[in-house]
């Protein structure tokens, strides 16, 4: 499992190979009470997104932006209040 983290946000990649599906989410750890998080509702598209993640990930990358990154390179992610 591969792990992006700042004090903003958290986005996990979890490759096909180390589980049936590939697995690609991530929450925001700054609003403690509506607890936003986001999955990948694609399966396509998850190795090119993801490198493009880590590739402009900084410590102030936003759960929103990073979801907006996922989605310029092919992948649909779910946002959702996990507190619902």
């Amino acid at each position: 499992m591969e792990i992006l983290q700042n004090s903003k946000t958290i986005v996990q990649y979890n490759p096909s190979g180390e589980t049936a599906t590939a697995i690609l989410n991530g929450k925001d750890l700054q609003d403690r009470f509506n607890e936003p998080a986001f999955f990948a509702k694609t399966a396509r598209s998850h190795k090119k997104a993801w490198a493009a993640l880590a590739s402009k990930w900084n410590e102030k990358t936003t759960l929103g932006e990073a979801c907006m990154i996922l989605r310029d390179n092919g992948v649909k992610t779910h946002y959702y209040c996990a507190v619902d």
